[in-house]
């Protein structure tokens, strides 16, 4: 289908003229408009004894809206929600970052009471200390828990509107 560009009428995609109207169809997006032989042996033409009408303005219908492509402003955060945020991310650097420092500093006092129960007395230097780094690393998963709870708290509530 394609519309006259004259008065706004829907027309088959094989007329060459608008069936409403008589405009010749503009050429279109894929080249000229079809010519069928009827229409091209006898063009519409207006008597000479009647004067031309004006044309009178017919608005186009309104069957088609374009989608609305910005959303509507969110309201802005509340400082608690703000401040919840930075004591989120603060928990989420500092807890690990402690961790390492503590796992570093006390490695001699740790690993001499934790790997013997978990290796034994004759474990390799290797293999304990591939299991110390594993444990600490372990931990410092478990230490990033409160961060992401508390920003997990301190967001935002999904729409509901949307479908």
């Amino acid at each position: 289908m394609w519309i006259c560009p004259n008065c706004h009428t829907e027309n088959r995609d094989m007329a060459a003229s608008c069936q409403n109207c008589g405009a010749n169809r503009a050429a279109g997006r894929f080249g000229s408009a079809p010519v069928s032989r009827e229409n091209a042996a006898s063009p519409r033409v207006r008597a000479a004894s009647t004067p031309p009408q004006p044309d009178t303005y017919r608005p186009a219908p309104v069957s088609y809206r374009p989608p609305e492509d910005r959303e509507p402003p969110r309201p802005p955060r509340s400082p608690l929600a703000v401040f919840g945020k930075i004591v989120g991310w603060a928990l989420m650097i500092l807890l690990p970052l402690s961790l390492a420092a503590f796992a570093w500093r006390q490695y001699d006092a740790v690993s001499g009471v934790l790997l013997p129960l978990l290796l034994g007395d004759a474990a390799p230097q290797a293999a304990a200390l591939a299991v110390y780094i594993a444990l600490a690393v372990a931990a410092g998963l478990v230490c990033l828990l409160p961060g992401l709870w508390t920003l997990l708290l301190c967001r935002r509530p999904l729409r509901r509107d949307r479908r």
